[in-house]
């Protein structure tokens, strides 16, 4: 058996700018464009491509404009289904822009979108976004290379907005990126126009707000932050389910954040406790980030769990156990709780 295919008379998007050929910014989004419409037809019938990088994309006659996406190997890779290439949980490797949620093979829409964002920084730019953030948390429209580059290219109004864009589309929380290819386009566009085109003031200064934070490290702090109580969330969460599912109670005493350009931490006492007892001593549950996609969980003062996420499944187990210790301990000291 086999299959016929289409031979594309033309050069990959890698090789075609591997001279260090400048392309202008409005022939970058034509491309991008063309390749949006692809993407969205492809989510729409519920595939998801997962490898979207220069070398997968091959031009039409060597004509930036006419691009062609191939190799779907990774989009047939079905959940369901004992594929020995790429199965669920593995990394699936892109090193043109890893993505978090690519660690443990993540098959979502929003992160072929992320790609086809990192696809026309790559255009414009002549960098490779290789990672959402890099060793100084910068991501990749924000490192002094490219913003030096965007600033070569674009009016001060367009730059402010394309870097505001690109501040969605590199998030690096899954759910705050765009979640459809036409959604990025029309950003894109809207970012684009020149003022005689009638780019509001609003937008302008939006987007110089954003700039301004993001320059004075505000906004990454507050998403670094943010990211720290998602954690405490999920161990109230936890708790709850714990303590319901045994007829127990939770009892939380206040917290308070610590978010500084040298750490993120929170902490906040919590514990599952029999009905009419009153706790006197109670755990610190403490989680601090140590880089990106990396942190650490401490039950009073003890590292008990260290990883990417609070939905990972060893977390959740992790917290079940701080709770079930504790309340064991408590309940038969007489010292840890008054009936």
């Amino acid at each position: 058996m086999y299959m016929a295919t289409e031979f594309i008379d033309g050069v990959n998007l890698q090789d075609f700018l591997a001279g260090g050929k400048a392309i202008d910014v409005h022939t970058g989004l034509a491309c991008v464009k063309e390749l949006a419409s692809v993407l969205n037809r492809c989510h729409e019938n519920d595939f998801i491509h997962r490898g979207l990088k220069p070398a997968n994309i091959v031009l039409r006659k060597s004509d930036i404009t006419t691009p062609v996406l191939v190799d779907f190997g990774l989009s047939f890779n079905n959940a369901e289904e004992d594929d020995p290439l790429t199965r669920l949980n593995e990394e699936v490797g892109n090193r043109f822009l890893r993505l978090p949620e690519h660690r443990r093979g993540g098959r979502a829409p929003a992160s072929d979108v992320t790609q086809l964002a990192g696809i026309f920084f790559y255009i414009i730019t002549g960098h490779e976004p290789r990672v959402l953030r890099d060793e100084y948390d910068l991501m990749p429209h924000r490192r002094p290379e490219a913003r030096a580059v965007l600033e070569g290219i674009l009016e001060p109004h367009q730059r402010l907005r394309v870097a505001t864009v690109f501040d969605t589309a590199f998030a690096t929380d899954l759910s705050r990126r765009y979640a459809t290819a036409p959604d990025l386009i029309s950003a894109l566009e809207n970012a684009m126009r020149s003022e005689q085109e009638g780019a509001g003031d609003l937008d302008d200064l939006l987007a110089q707000v954003d700039d301004i934070l993001v320059n004075q490290g505000i906004a990454a702090s507050s998403e670094r932050q943010q990211s720290v109580t998602a954690f405490l969330t999920a161990i109230s969460r936890i708790a709850a389910e714990f303590a319901q599912a045994r007829r127990l109670h939770t009892s939380t005493q206040s917290s308070t954040p610590v978010a500084t350009s040298g750490e993120e931490w929170q902490e906040r006492r919590v514990a599952v406790i029999a009905p009419g007892a009153t706790l006197k001593i109670f755990p610190v549950y403490r989680i601090e980030r140590r880089g990106p996609d990396d942190y650490v969980l401490l039950v009073d003062g003890d590292e008990v769990w260290r990883g990417e996420a609070a939905t990972d499944s060893s977390f959740t187990t992790a917290v079940q156990v701080a709770l079930a210790k504790h309340f064991v301990a408590a309940h038969a000291d007489p010292l840890g709780s008054e009936e």
